[in-house]
């Protein structure tokens, strides 16, 4: 069961578990189920910049791009979920105005559906374990429900150490996606496992 987790899964889990405790295999094998091609072109619809063939993979399924992603780009695929659906045009500057208050450029809202308001609830339901008892407990903000995902990579010198970690939390409001580690990590760089993502 989840709540004597011991790192090695046995048997059949739901996809709501799997999010919920960061077990990766069912990721995986859904992504081999509806085809890496299917999986890329969503990605893609969600706004992640993708590197052609050398990320058409299986390790697509667990964020293991050429390139990574960057925390705008996921805080903007995350925040489609928390908009029903609707992906929003992420930017940093809403408006620019001279000292007397003139505008010289204001941001336009672009938006476009991505996934129906059904499948974006689904998602959301699947995610929302991960704050109240799952890998992303310490995390969770008082007073508010959150849905979302962790995440860890492990260092190439050593498997049982972490070279970064995120956690991307949204409600409908609001999208937070925060990332910590190592440019470059190595013996003396890495990060130590406080969450088991």
């Amino acid at each position: 069961s989840p709540s004597n987790y011991d790192g090695k899964w046995r048997g059949v889990i739901s996809m709501r578990t799997a999010i919920q405790y960061s077990v990766n295999v069912p990721a995986v094998k859904f992504l081999q189920l509806i085809g890496i091609d299917a999986g890329y072109e969503m990605v893609e619809k969600l706004g992640i910049t993708l590197d052609g063939d050398s990320d058409k993979g299986l390790a697509l399924a667990l964020g293991g791009l050429t390139h990574g992603v960057s925390p705008l780009e996921i805080a903007g695929a995350y925040g489609t979920f928390a908009n029903g659906g609707v992906m929003n045009e992420s930017h940093f500057i809403t408006k620019i105005e001279t000292a007397s208050g003139k505008s010289v450029v204001e941001y336009k809202k672009a938006s476009s559906r991505v996934v129906s308001k059904s499948v974006s609830d689904k998602m959301t339901s699947m995610m929302l374990g991960t704050f109240s008892n799952g890998t992303a407990v310490s995390a969770n903000a008082y007073g508010y429900t959150m849905a979302g995902k962790t995440g860890t990579t492990e260092t190439s010198f050593n498997e049982d150490l972490i070279g970064d970690e995120w956690v991307i939390g949204y409600t409908p409001d609001v999208v937070i996606a925060q990332w910590m580690g190592f440019e470059h990590t190595d013996e003396n760089h890495y990060i130590i496992d406080n969450y088991g993502a």
